[in-house]
């Protein structure tokens, strides 16, 4: 968004927000589409049953969400990390 130690303009900030809410709700729909899975077939039947189309698809789909969410949960830690005594992290 922009270079260290530079606030970005507010109302990008503000759509990350928005865009970061979203995303959350469509995970949590997610989330909850598999559990309705896990909860009614065993990986074994999934596995032998399943279309094969589809469930690489989801778990490629899952696999490059793991991994983005890997990155940020690293970012995160780096930016904690290197964060000043002084950096309030920025308003809502």
């Amino acid at each position: 968004m922009s270079a260290p130690g530079n606030s970005p303009p507010h109302l990008l900030v503000v759509q990350l927000n928005a865009d970061l809410r979203s995303a959350q709700l469509d995970l949590l729909s997610a989330r909850c589409a598999t559990d309705r899975l896990r909860l009614r077939f065993s990986p074994e039947d999934l596995a032998r049953y399943a279309d094969r189309d589809l469930l690489r698809k989801a778990a490629d789909s899952a696999t490059a969400l793991h991994e983005f969410c890997s990155s940020i949960e690293k970012a995160v830690h780096a930016a904690d990390t290197n964060a000043g005594p002084n950096d309030l992290p920025p308003a809502p």
